[in-house]
């Protein structure tokens, strides 16, 4: 009897000796290609392979930023520009915690990388101002029409003419920037202090590439395209 009782604590004991599994964040076994540089029109597909407790969820994010809809293991960029250059990387989430996979970088081809790396908004108001970026910020115009822009080009420009015109937008949960830096082509009503570059006849259209703090702003006197970079 005392045999049996020994060996039964015996076992006891073993089983509160075994190691146990944590939960944990998850693992990423796979990481998105490090680096791919490929010619502007090509499609380009990042992906990542993760383990963890329950079901996963992923989020892909550019330049820190998440991406709308982009939201699989797998994703496909279609007909890449240079808007979409910069680092992608993704989050992925179980019921305990969240990881972030390996940076990737996307270059294109002939195109400087440190012009667009870091665009969160690119309006070129090719029709409409929509966000050509991938953030998803599009343009709601009130009051601006489309006009002609500084190439001759009709419908690539909006013309402000009255106090209350402006391009907003509505996006809800958008990204809030402590500071932001704007490059906008704009033609002046009157003359000021910027360096004008003439279009070969009277007109002149002014370059301005400058720094806005944060706050909801409202950007106004905007022609033939705006782009902006979280800082």
């Amino acid at each position: 009897m005392k045999k049996l009782l020994a060996s039964t604590l015996l076992a006891f004991a073993s089983t509160l000796l075994l190691p146990f599994a944590a939960d944990a964040a998850p693992t990423i076994s796979r990481q998105p290609t490090a680096t791919q540089s490929v010619d502007a029109g090509s499609n380009v597909t990042l992906s990542v392979a993760a383990t963890g407790s329950g079901t996963l969820s992923y989020q892909w994010q550019k330049d820190g930023v998440d991406l709308p809809e982009k939201i699989s293991a797998t994703i496909s960029l279609t007909n890449v520009q240079p808007a979409h250059i910069g680092y992608y990387t993704c989050k992925v989430t179980d019921s305990v915690g969240t990881t972030t996979s390996a940076q990737a970088t996307l270059n294109l081809n002939g195109v400087p990388f440190g012009i667009w790396q870091g665009l969160v908004g690119y309006y070129p108001f090719d029709g409409n101002a929509d966000d050509r970026s991938l953030s998803g910020l599009d343009g709601i115009v009130s009051g601006a029409v489309l006009s002609v822009d500084r190439f001759g080009q009709t419908d690539s420009c909006y013309e402000f003419s009255r106090t209350g015109d402006g391009i907003g937008n509505a996006v809800a949960n958008r990204p809030i920037w402590h500071s932001f830096t704007v490059s906008v082509w704009f033609k002046a009503g009157e003359a000021d202090t910027l360096q004008p570059e003439s279009d070969g006849g009277t007109n002149y259209w002014y370059y301005s590439h400058f720094l806005i703090p944060a706050q909801n702003g409202l950007l106004t006197r905007i022609n033939h395209g705006v782009r902006v970079w979280s800082q």
